[in-house]
């Protein structure tokens, strides 16, 4: 089922990519530097910022925060987002960061 809830899991995973690879970005390392910062297998790294792939482990995402001196809590939030169980159209929206609020009874 392609509903809300799905688009939202998606936009969570992209937004987690988009922080984790920005900040790679800025710090100019590669994705073996960083797994090697993380104490991460190459690997395991690539994975976690692999399009269409799935979503990394709470370690994994932990991790390569702690690596790039990201808030931890924040990719963590991001990552429960991504992950969340597929839900019903009708249950009651969750609340994911950059989500709007969904009305009852949609």
């Amino acid at each position: 089922m392609h509903d809300e809830n799905e688009r939202s899991e998606e936009a969570a995973l992209a937004e987690l990519r988009r922080r984790l690879g920005d900040e790679l970005a800025r710090r100019r390392w590669t994705k073996t530097q960083l797994a090697r910062q993380a104490g991460l297998g190459r690997t395991t790294v690539s994975e976690a910022f692999q399009a269409g792939g799935p979503v990394p482990s709470e370690q994994t995402v932990a991790a390569l925060a702690h690596a790039l001196r990201l808030d931890v809590e924040e990719l963590l939030e991001l990552r429960r987002c991504a992950a969340a169980p597929r839900r019903p159209r009708w249950w009651p929206g969750r609340l994911c960061p950059g989500r709007m609020m969904q009305v009852w009874g949609d």
